[in-house]
């Protein structure tokens, strides 16, 4: 006996507000459910894109226009693979959009033409918080509980920091720090504490 049920996903838009809280667009996400939200301006094409994590694939937003852009869709990934951080690197005149998903690869993608670049395989489990170092280093925020550094070139890890949070790491930033110069935050799911990285 087979079932005819269907799965159904969330359709909630993608909405902007200015800063009196007042709605300006929405953006039509389609039928799937959304798992994080990020811009970039592109200063060539001097537009704003809206980028969307979704199951099975990410996908960019012509801000001014409400169109799509582009779906960035590996084809080892199944409907309900997720993608959890993306960030954007410029390099070698090449327009980058890197994220992190559920099968513990980076994916590099050409933003403006939607090939994939480059997978890095980082782990056996899920990742979510990434945060560019330069230009050719990426943090890495992974399920267990680890911070790796990604050597973008080669996808080699350079260097994994653990025992330091008590469960998955779900966000990575890049500061500057009036004192030690440039540094990383880091903060743990269900965890108050956020952390300072110092590299000297």
């Amino acid at each position: 006996m087979t079932s005819n049920r269907q799965i159904g996903f969330s359709s909630e838009p993608i909405k902007s507000f200015n800063l009196k809280g007042e709605k300006i667009k929405e953006l039509k996400n389609s039928d799937e459910m959304t798992f994080f939200i990020d811009n970039y301006y592109d200063n060539i094409l001097s537009k704003i894109f809206i980028i969307a994590g979704n199951y099975g694939y990410v996908k960019s937003y012509d801000y001014d226009n409400n169109e799509l852009y582009f779906k960035y869709k590996d084809k080892i990934l199944n409907l309900f693979d997720t993608h959890f951080s993306m960030v954007i690197n410029n390099k070698n005149d090449i327009v980058q959009l890197i994220e992190s998903s559920c099968d513990g690869n980076l994916r590099i993608w050409n933003f403006h033409n939607g090939l994939l670049l480059n997978r890095i395989k980082v782990c056996d489990n899920y990742l979510h918080g990434i945060c560019l170092w330069d230009n050719n280093y990426i943090f890495v925020g992974c399920q267990d509980k680890t911070m790796k550094l990604i050597e973008l070139n080669t996808g080699l890890i350079s260097q994994t920091l653990e025992d330091y949070h008590h469960n998955v790491v779900l966000t990575i930033k890049k500061i500057y720090h009036p004192k030690y110069g440039e540094c990383i935050l880091s903060q743990g799911y269900g965890n108050s504490h956020i952390k300072l990285w110092i590299f000297n």
